[in-house]
C-alpha cells in the first residue's frame, strides 16, 4: 500500500462547517486505516480519494458526505462505517459494469430512472455533467439512476442516446420514486410554534415538494415555509397567521444547521410555496445574527393576515 497522503495543519474548507481539527484527524486515521486493510494505492484531492492499482474495483470517491455521515455516530464506530460505504462502492462497481452494458436501452434503464434535488454549488470540472432542471435558489433538480446501491446522475450523451423528451424523462423519473417511496410525516414543536418534519434514510425525501398539492395539511391558506436542508430531510411551515414572522425568524438557524451536518446537503434557503411557485426568502446569518430580506409579495401577505386578524 502506498499513502500519498499528508495530515493537514488545520480542517480543509469541505470539512470545517462540521467537523473539528481532532474530529478531522480521527475522520482520516479511520480513513486510511481502511485504505491500508485493502491494500489499495490512493491520493486524496481536496475531498475525493482517486484509487489505482489491482485491488481497486472503482476510479475515486467522494469524501463529504461519508464524513458527514461519520459526525453522525459516535467516532469509534467511523472505521466501520467506512468499510462498509467501501463495501456498498464495491458493490456498486460490480452491478455498474452490467448496467453499462445496456443503459442504451430506454426499456431497460427507465425503470431505474428518478429524480432529486440537487445543490448547484457542486464542481463540475468545466463541463457539464446532468441533465437538469431549474428549481428554485441554490438547488436545481436533476435526472439520476437510481440503483440499488447507490444514486449517480444520468450524463447528458446518456439521454441522448434515448431519443426521447426531457419532459418525459423528468416525469418518469418523479413517477418511479413516487412508487418506490413513502415520506414519514411527523408534526413537531419547535421555538414555541409547529412544524412538519419529514425524515428517512433513502436519499429522496425532499421530493415531496413535486407533489406537494397532494398534501392538503401542508399547505397553508397562504402558502408554505419549505426547507430542503439535505436528502435525509425536509421541513414544512404552513402559513396561516402572525405566527409565521416567528417561523421566519427562526427557520433559518435550524435549515443552516441542517445543512452544515448532511450527509447529501441540498439548500440553505428557505422557500416560500405559494400559488404553486416556489421563490427564496432571502436572509444572512453572520456570527448568530439574522437578517432576513423578504419579497415585497411576501410582506404584502403578511400585512393581509396582520389586517384579518
Amino acid at each position: 500500500m502506498f499513502s500519498f497522503l499528508k495530515k493537514p495543519q488545520q480542517v480543509p474548507a469541505w470539512a470545517a462547517s462540521f467537523f473539528k481539527a481532532d474530529e478531522f484527524d480521527a475522520f482520516m486515521q479511520a480513513l486510511e486505516s481502511v485504505l491500508a486493510s485493502r491494500e489499495l494505492r490512493y491520493q486524496i484531492v481536496d475531498s475525493v480519494v482517486h484509487l489505482n492499482g489491482h485491488a481497486a474495483l472503482f476510479g475515486q470517491m467522494g469524501l463529504l458526505n461519508l464524513a458527514q455521515t461519520c459526525k453522525l455516530s459516535s467516532p469509534a464506530n467511523w472505521e466501520r462505517i467506512i468499510q462498509t460505504h467501501f463495501h456498498e462502492m464495491e458493490q456498486n462497481a460490480n452491478f455498474n459494469r452490467q448496467f453499462e452494458q445496456q443503459v442504451k436501452d430506454y426499456d431497460y434503464v427507465k425503470e431505474f430512472l428518478a429524480i432529486r434535488l440537487f445543490n448547484k454549488e457542486v464542481p463540475k470540472d468545466g463541463k457539464e455533467i446532468f441533465v437538469k432542471k431549474d428549481f428554485a435558489g441554490d438547488a436545481f433538480t436533476m435526472l439520476s439512476f437510481d440503483l440499488p446501491q447507490s444514486v449517480v446522475n444520468v450524463k447528458p450523451e446518456q439521454a441522448r442516446w434515448w431519443n426521447r423528451d426531457p419532459e418525459e424523462l423528468f416525469e418518469t423519473g418523479k413517477k418511479n420514486i413516487e412508487k418506490k417511496y413513502s415520506f414519514d410525516f411527523s408534526r413537531e414543536t419547535v421555538s414555541d410554534f409547529d412544524i412538519w418534519f419529514i425524515r428517512d434514510e433513502h436519499h429522496f425525501v425532499p421530493n415531496f415538494v413535486f407533489s406537494l398539492d397532494k398534501y392538503p395539511a401542508l399547505n397553508g391558506e397562504y402558502g408554505s415555509l419549505i426547507g430542503v436542508p439535505n436528502r435525509h430531510a425536509s421541513i414544512i411551515y404552513p402559513i396561516e397567521n402572525m405566527e409565521t414572522i416567528q417561523a421566519v425568524n427562526s427557520l433559518p438557524f435550524i435549515l443552516s444547521g441542517m445543512f452544515n451536518e448532511g450527509p447529501g446537503s441540498i439548500s440553505k434557503n428557505l422557500y416560500w410555496y405559494y400559488n404553486g411557485v416556489f421563490t427564496t426568502i432571502p436572509y444572512e446569518l453572520d456570527e448568530g445574527k439574522l437578517t432576513v430580506r423578504p419579497s415585497l409579495e411576501f410582506v404584502q401577505v403578511i400585512e393581509k393576515i396582520q389586517a384579518e386578524q
